[in-house]
C-alpha cells in the first residue's frame, strides 16, 4: 500500500477526507496527520509517506515552507497542495518547489480521490520502471561478466589472430592496441580463514584504481583471482608503470587489516600475439603463493632457471625445511588448477634443488612424502578409499622413476594432476548438491518478485559470487537466465491450461511489469503470449 499524510489546520476537513474516502480499498493508507507544518515535519520524516496532502495557509509553518523542507529529505514524494488562493504567484511557487498538483478549495472527496489515484498510478509506474531497470541490469551484468571472463580465457589461449582479438576487445569497450604489454595476476585472502575475500572496501579501492584508466584492463576471474593487462606507449615507460602500479596495489592491501595478498608479474612484451607467453610468466610467478607465506609481489624476471645435476649425497644443512612444509602443497591442492601444475613443480624444484635433488634417496623421499600428502589431503576433503588406492598403486613406480631427475619431476606432476582430478570430482559432487539445493529453492520461490541471486546464495550458505560461478559452470546458464527459463516454461503451461490473461500470468510468475513479461516471452519463443495461446496445439516453428 502507498502511504498518505494529511496536513490541514481545519480539523473538520481532515476528518471528512479520512472518513469519507475508503483509502484501503484503493490500496492506500493514512499514516499520519497534523494541524500545521511545524508539527507535521518531524512526523513526515519519521513515516516517510509516498503522498503528502497539505493546505497552503497554516500557522507556524505554511504549506510552501513545509513542502520545500520535505522535498529536500524525500525527493520522490508527491505533494498535493490545497489552497483558497487562485493567484498565479502561489501556484508558480508550488511548481518551483516540486508540488505535483495544486487544487482550489473547496475540494470534494471525489476530486481529491481522483487526483490521488492518478498520482498512485504514476508512482507505481515509476516503481515498475525502476524494478525493470534493476532486473535487466542484473541480467545484463551477469551475462557481461561471463562473456568478459571468456574473453580473458581466449586472450591468453593464443587461438585467435590479432585482428580477431582487437575486434573482440571492442565489444567490451577495451582497446587492445598498444606498443607494450604486461600482465599482473593477484589475489587476497582473509588471514584467519585462509579463504579469498570480497570486501566492499577492497573492491571499491580496486575500482577507483582502474576507473577511467584506458591503460589498465581489469578482469575478475572468480575463484582463480584477478588479472590486470597493462598497456604502455613503449617498454621503458611500461616497466616504470608496472613498478608504480604494484606499489599502489600493495598499499591498498596493506591499508586494510588482516589481509594476505600475493601478486605475480609477467614479462614486458611488445606484441599482442605474445600475450599467452606473458600470462605464462605471470602465472609462474603467481604460483609462488603456494610456497611463500608472506604477502608479496613476485616479478617473473626474478625467478631463476632450473639447473641440472648428477647423483650426490644429501646435505641436511642445505635443506630449507620450510620449503618442505606440507601445508604449502596442500594450499596448492586447495585452489590450484591442472594448468598450473608444471609451473608449481618447477618452482618447488627450484627452491629445493640446492644439490640434494641430485640424490636418488632424497628424490625417493620427496615422492613418497608427496603421495602421502595427497592421500591425507583427499581424506580431509571427503575422498574415499578408491582415491587412496590410486596413489598406493603408483607408489610402486617410485623406485624406478627416482633414478632420473626428469622422471622424478614427471612423477611429481602426475601425483598433483591425479590429486587435483580427484579433488575436482569431490567438488563436483558437492557442487551438484549445492546447485541442487539452489534449484530447489528457485523452483519453490520463482514466482516471488523479490527473489534474487543474493537470496538464493544465502539459502545455501555461500557468497553470491561463488554460487553464481558454480551455478553457471554446472547448468551452462546464469542464475537470471535459469530463473527466466523456469518462469517462461510455467507461463506456457498457464497459457494453455488456464483462462488467466497475460497480465495476471505475468504477476503470478513474479513479473511486476506485464510489458516486460511479454518482452521476455517473445524474445525466448518468437511470439507474444497471446499469439502462443491462439495457436493452440499447433504453434508455428518460431513459437514452440
Amino acid at each position: 500500500m502507498l502511504k498518505v499524510f494529511f496536513v490541514e489546520d481545519e480539523t473538520k476537513i481532515r476528518e471528512e477526507f479520512k472518513q469519507k474516502i475508503e483509502w484501503e480499498k484503493h490500496g492506500l493508507c493514512v499514516v499520519g496527520e497534523a494541524g500545521d507544518g511545524e508539527i507535521a515535519y518531524p512526523l513526515i520524516k519519521d513515516t516517510k509517506p509516498d503522498i503528502l496532502i497539505t493546505d497552503l495557509m497554516m500557522p507556524y509553518m505554511n504549506g510552501l515552507e513545509l513542502s520545500g523542507l520535505v522535498k529536500k529529505d524525500l525527493p520522490d514524494i508527491k505533494i498535493i497542495m490545497l489552497s483558497d488562493y487562485a493567484q498565479f504567484f502561489y501556484a508558480k511557487s508550488a511548481l518551483r518547489i516540486g508540488v505535483s498538483n495544486y487544487l482550489m478549495k473547496p475540494v470534494n472527496t471525489s476530486e481529491l480521490l481522483d487526483t490521488v489515484l492518478d498520482i498512485k498510478t504514476e508512482i507505481l509506474k515509476k516503481h515498475e520502471q525502476k524494478w525493470y531497470l534493476e532486473f535487466c541490469g542484473k541480467e545484463c551484468e551477469e551475462r557481461v561478466k561471463m562473456e568478459r571472463h571468456q574473453f580473458f580465457e581466449d586472450l591468453i589461449s593464443g587461438k585467435y589472430s590479432v585482428p580477431e582479438m582487437i575486434a573482440r576487445g571492442m565489444r567490451f569497450d577495451v582497446n587492445l592496441a598498444a606498443n607494450a604489454y604486461n600482465m599482473i595476476l593477484f589475489e587476497f585472502w582473509d588471514k584467519e580463514q585462509e579463504c579469498t575475500v570480497q570486501t566492499e572496501d577492497v573492491e571499491q579501492k580496486l575500482y577507483n584504481m582502474f576507473k577511467g584508466n584506458e591503460w589498465l584492463v581489469y578482469f575478475d576471474r572468480g575463484i582463480e583471482g584477478k588479472a590486470v593487462l597493462m598497456k604502455g606507449r613503449n617498454e621503458r615507460e611500461l616497466k616504470r608503470e608496472v613498478v608504480r602500479f604494484t606499489k599502489e596495489l600493495t598499499r591498498v592491501f596493506q591499508n586494510i587489516g588482516n589481509l594476505r595478498y600475493f601478486a605475480g608479474v609477467g614479462k614486458t612484451i611488445t606484441r599482442l600475439c605474445d600475450i599467452p607467453e606473458c600470462y605464462f610468466q605471470a602465472n609462474r610467478a603467481f604460483n609462488g603463493r603456494f610456497f611463500n607465506e608472506e604477502s608479496q609481489v613476485i616479478f617473473s624476471s626474478k625467478t631463476k632457471n632450473i639447473r641440472a645435476g648428477n647423483d650426490a649425497e644429501i646435505s641436511l644443512q642445505e635443506i630449507d625445511m620450510e620449503i618442505l612444509n606440507k601445508k604449502r602443497i596442500e594450499d596448492f591442492l586447495k585452489s590450484g588448477s591442472r594448468k598450473e601444475v608444471e609451473a608449481v613443480v618447477d618452482e618447488f624444484w627450484r627452491q629445493v634443488d640446492t644439490g640434494n635433488m641430485d640424490s636418488v634417496l632424497f628424490r625417493q623421499y620427496i615422492l613418497m612424502d608427496g603421495n602421502f600428502t595427497a592421500i591425507r589431503f583427499l581424506e580431509k576433503n571427503g575422498g574415499n578409499k578408491e582415491h587412496a588406492i590410486q596413489f598406493i598403486t603408483i607408489m610402486k613406480e617410485i623406485a624406478f622413476v627416482a633414478i632420473s631427475r626428469e622422471l622424478t619431476k614427471a612423477y611429481m606432476r602426475k601425483v598433483l594432476i591425479l590429486c587435483l582430478k580427484a579433488r575436482d570430482e569431490i567438488s563436483i559432487s558437492r557442487y551438484n548438491e549445492l546447485v541442487g539445493m539452489g534449484k530447489d529453492y528457485i523452483l519453490k520461490h520463482y514466482n516471488e518478485e523479490s527473489i534474487s541471486l543474493n537470496m538464493v546464495a544465502a539459502q545455501v550458505n555461500v557468497t553470491p559470487n561463488h554460487f553464481s560461478s558454480v551455478f553457471r559452470q554446472k547448468e551452462g546458464l546464469t542464475f537470471v537466465e535459469y530463473l527466466i527459463k523456469i518462469r517462461l516454461d510455467k507461463a506456457k503451461e498457464m497459457l494453455r491450461c488456464t483462462g488467466l490473461n497475460t497480465t495476471e500470468i505475468g504477476k503470478s510468475l513474479g513479473y511486476r511489469d506485464g510489458q516486460y513479461f511479454c518482452y521476455q516471452f517473445k524474445k525466448s519463443f518468437g511470439c507474444t503470449p497471446g499469439e502462443y495461446r491462439m495457436r493452440g496445439v499447433s504453434p508455428s516453428k518460431k513459437c514452440i
